[in-house]
Parts: C-alpha cells; structure tokens; sequence
C-alpha cells in the first residue's frame, strides 16, 4: 500500500500571545474553596453502611446487641429437662407443631397431625401437654369458627429506618422481609400471634426483647389487611399469651 503525503498550503501561523501575569491570588482562593468541598463531609455517610434488604431476626438481634442482650441466661438453654434440640431447634420444632393447628379439630387429630410433621428427635423434644394447651388457649381466643387464620405469612416491605430504631437520626427507607407465625382475621380486627419457647418467665422482658418485632409485623398486616391489629406473644414457658399492643 502506497501512502502519499500532501503539502497543505494557506497555513495561518498561530500568532504568539503577549504574556499576561497569573493571577496568583485567583488561584489561591479557588485552591482554598476546592479543598473546603473536598474536605466537606459526605451529607450521608450513615447511611452508607445500611444493608440494603434486612431480615426481621438480624434486625432483633441487632436491637439485642444495642441494648447488651443477656443471651446466655435468656436464650440459649434448652427450654425443658426432657430436650434433646437446643434453643433454636427446639423453637424450631415447637413452630413446626404449631402449623398443625387448624380452627375446630380436636385434641387428638391435631396430635396426630404433628407426629406426622416432626422428626423422632423433635418429637422427644416437645411437650404435648404444652402443646394441647397452646391449642386450646387459641380456641378460646377464637371461639368463632368463621374467622379466617393464616400461618406464617410471609411479607416484604420498605420502612424509614428511625422507625425501626427510634433513636436513630437515619430516615431512609431499607426493606424489610419476616415470617408472621399467625394471624387470625376476624371482621372488625386482626390478631397476630408470635410464638416464644424462651426459657425465662419474666414476661416484661420477653415483652421488650421481642416489641420491636412485633411492630415491624404489626405495620406489615396492617399494609396487608387494612384492619387494626392486635399484637401477642405466646410464651411456652408460661402457657399463655403476653399481650404487647
């Protein structure tokens, strides 16, 4: 290949400009406003760290570690003498059971339906006198056979994040996703039940531990339902239901 090169003629020749000065003190104050921005701090730095989607157990157990949480006297130990699961086994299967429960059944198609659900381990682990009582202290509560329940009802929502940590300047939104244990819709109201095998007694702590997670589940079925909401805890170490809000 062949390159031919072309002399280009009428060039204008770029005249020489006359020196001006620098104007030294421009550049001073422009240098001094730059570092000032540079310096300036990030209008939303605390935000930076937020994740951007939070599950309600990690934001629980944030709380708990905020407000120095007591987990070995609280949580850890197994609920009852007779356990082979420890706490979160143990929770686990005393949920299992519990999705057993349908308005109306008898005592004894709701023990079988849960021999049929649990493993032989958290079978030895649960207490079925616990368990009949926590059946017939919703049939009390229900006492109404039209009503509607729904077990763990999954939710996402967003929520400004002082709402959920009220002392926190932060108000962006993060999304929040949870499992609701029960709800049971009624006409005029909703109650939502949250079910606790914690060993302790004290009821106005298990009631502070776990306020903030029932607000975050009171906000998403009243999203959902559009009905007021009642909110308990059902306590296994007591065999009753803490009433929050």
């Amino acid at each position: 290949m062949i390159y031919k090169l072309e002399k280009v003629k009428n060039t204008q020749k770029v005249k020489e400009q006359p020196h001006k000065e620098k104007n030294l003190k421009g550049d001073e104050d422009f240098a001094n406003v730059f570092v000032k921005e540079l310096d300036k701090q990030y209008e939303f730095f605390k935000s930076v760290d937020l994740p951007l989607k939070n599950s309600v157990s990690v934001l629980l157990k944030q709380a708990q570690k905020e407000n120095q949480f007591t987990k070995d006297e609280f949580l850890t130990q197994p609920m009852y003498e007779n356990a082979l699961l420890e706490s979160t086994e143990l929770g686990i299967a005393y949920h299992s059971a519990m999705q057993c429960y349908e308005v109306g059944i008898s005592n004894t198609i709701f023990l079988d339906k849960i021999k049929n659900a649990l493993d032989e381990k958290q079978l030895k682990s649960v207490t079925e006198s616990k368990l009949i009582t926590a059946k017939e202290n919703l049939d009390k509560l229900i006492n109404d056979k039209n009503v509607k329940i729904f077990k763990e009802q999954k939710f996402m929502m967003y929520v400004p994040y002082n709402k959920i940590f009220t002392d926190s300047e932060i108000c962006d939104e993060v999304l929040v996703q949870g499992i609701v244990d029960l709800i049971i819709e009624f006409d005029d109201k909703i109650l939502l039940i949250d079910y606790k095998t914690n060993k302790t007694t004290n009821m106005e702590k298990l009631k502070e531990t776990y306020q903030m997670q029932l607000n975050l589940y009171k906000m998403a079925t009243q999203m959902s339902f559009k009905k007021q909401v009642q909110t308990a805890l059902y306590a296994f170490s007591v065999d009753d239901f803490i009433w929050v809000s």
